[in-house]
């Protein structure tokens, strides 16, 4: 017999966040899977994809096409959502506070630790060469917890625990 793993019931891990995307799915760590709700047809279906740890923070790139997991032993996923495949790993040297893609899908800025790094989007090369690191910004006195992007992706509002926000 061959079974597949369809649905996953039970509450969102504490320390992860929900996302939406193209203003249909709703994604939301469960433990070490990530659901994906369809909020149209008011389906749920869990990824086939697993990590190792439970999932603490995740990003979706704009157009809906990939997803960034990163669990709490600083292990990235980078999965393409529409195929439901994983594409690529990478593991970071510090715990991950917040993680976006920009609104041009061209660069990801993760906050890990007192470091807000810069990388460039798998998806948006030619070639498939995982993760450039572009830019380290190391000047914060207090872990990262949340930023964003600018329209057009020019600039990066950073904000941190120490209640300190720059550009």
């Amino acid at each position: 017999m061959n079974f597949r793993f369809q649905n996953l019931l039970g509450a969102p891990y504490r320390g992860g966040n929900a996302v939406i995307s193209n203003n249909t799915l709703l994604l939301s760590p469960v433990g070490n899977r990530v659901s994906v709700t369809d909020l149209r047809k008011s389906e749920t279906t869990t990824l086939p994809i697993q990590s190792s740890s439970n999932i603490s923070r995740i990003a979706v790139s704009p157009d809906g096409t990939f997803l960034l997991a990163i669990d709490d032993n600083n292990r990235c996923l980078f999965i393409n959502l529409r195929r439901r495949a994983l594409l690529h790993r990478i593991t970071f040297k510090h715990r991950v506070g917040a993680v976006k893609f920009s609104p041009d899908g061209g660069l990801i800025a993760v906050g890990a630790g007192k470091l807000v790094q810069i990388w460039r989007s798998p998806a948006f090369r030619r070639e498939f060469f995982p993760f450039e690191l572009v830019r380290t910004f190391a000047d914060f006195h207090a872990k990262i917890t949340a930023f964003d992007w600018s329209p057009d992706s020019n600039y990066l509002l950073v904000a941190s625990k120490d209640l300190t926000a720059r550009i």
